[in-house]
């Protein structure tokens, strides 16, 4: 069987959104060294690789193949963050891990909300997680515990990132 390959440069475009979810596309490319074009083909191209449609879709990938480190903030919970621990808010966060595929409008149907309802619940957890979008989100909340994503141990096996 053939191993599944990431380049180096596809996971380290993926590694560095996960390290700095806030910043653009374009500081990110600085900080490892290329131009925004040629960092967003490298995600696209991780993307195929991966056999997703999204940066979120590809996040979620990679978290759950183990290739990328997703590490821990040491700040204890603060109040504002309890407040993510409700119900509904647990499910958008968790939809983004069971369902990163969806767009918000699909997104909202498959929480049974409407997609005003859906964008309220977004921006608290964007204020509360202090980022500025979807993927920001995913990533602050694994850091901090508040979701888990689970390691997918038998789709592991064959994966690697090239030199």
């Amino acid at each position: 069987m053939k191993a599944k390959t990431l380049t180096y440069r596809q996971w380290q475009a993926l590694q560095a959104v996960i390290d700095d979810p806030n910043l653009s596309h374009a500081d990110r490319a600085r900080g490892i060294g290329i131009a925004e074009h040629t960092f967003r083909s490298h995600l696209h191209h991780a993307y195929r690789a991966l056999g997703v449609h999204s940066l979120t879709g590809a996040l979620v990938k990679a978290m759950r193949l183990g290739l990328v480190r997703v590490r821990s903030l040491p700040e204890p919970p603060t109040p504002a963050l309890f407040r993510l621990s409700t119900p509904r808010r647990q499910q958008v966060l968790g939809s983004l891990i069971d369902r990163p595929e969806l767009n918000l409008a699909a997104r909202a149907r498959y929480l049974g909300m409407s997609p005003h309802t859906l964008d309220n619940h977004l921006r608290f957890i964007y204020e509360t997680l202090d980022v500025n979008n979807l993927n920001a989100a995913l990533v602050m909340a694994v850091r901090l515990g508040v979701i888990t994503v689970p390691r997918d141990k038998e789709e592991r096996t064959g994966w690697k990132v090239a030199a």
